[in-house]
């Protein structure tokens, strides 16, 4: 349940409260790169404080957040040296295997399940909590973040790059 939570939290924070621009200018302007961490950060401490314990909150809330901030960083150096359709495509894959092996990587290193607060308990008694996270899961993987995949997707296939 917790790790459904988390990947939503890296997908709404990564792909709906990052706007195409936003996604752009951070490549190449440092202080771009710090607002969308900054954003990606907050995000990670309403969900991590609302459903962990605390300790486990802010260990949570700082790996992620500094080993998103870090790998944003090289992708945006990688993509500015090497502008191409083809790159663009593979360090965006890449980009977001890194991020979501961290987040299981978390999420079995600290065993989450198992550091649940007040709240986090109680919603994993729900069944219908747990049904809501799986298709909130699927929704949001299904709109925004399968969309730029696409795109990604096909302007790599149908340029005359080698």
């Amino acid at each position: 349940m917790i790790a459904g939570v988390l990947l939503i939290g890296h997908l709404w924070a990564d792909f709906f409260l990052q706007s195409a621009k936003l996604a752009e200018l951070k490549k190449r302007k440092f202080r771009y790169l710090l607002l969308h961490s900054t954003i990606y950060t907050a995000m990670f401490c309403v969900i991590s404080y609302v459903f962990l314990e605390p300790v486990y909150a802010t260990y949570v809330t700082l790996i992620l957040s500094l080993t998103h901030f870090g790998v944003d960083f090289l992708r945006g150096k990688i993509d500015c040296k090497w502008n191409t359709e083809k790159n663009g495509f593979t360090t965006f894959i890449l980009d977001q295997a890194l991020h979501v092996g961290v987040i299981i990587g978390v999420y079995y290193l600290f065993e989450l399940n198992e550091r649940l607060s007040y709240v986090g308990l109680q919603c994993v008694g729900l069944s219908e909590f747990r049904g809501g996270i799986l298709y909130i899961l699927l929704f949001t993987v299904l709109t925004f973040p399968a969309a730029v995949f696409m795109k990604k997707f096909l302007a790599m296939l149908f340029t005359n790059e080698i």
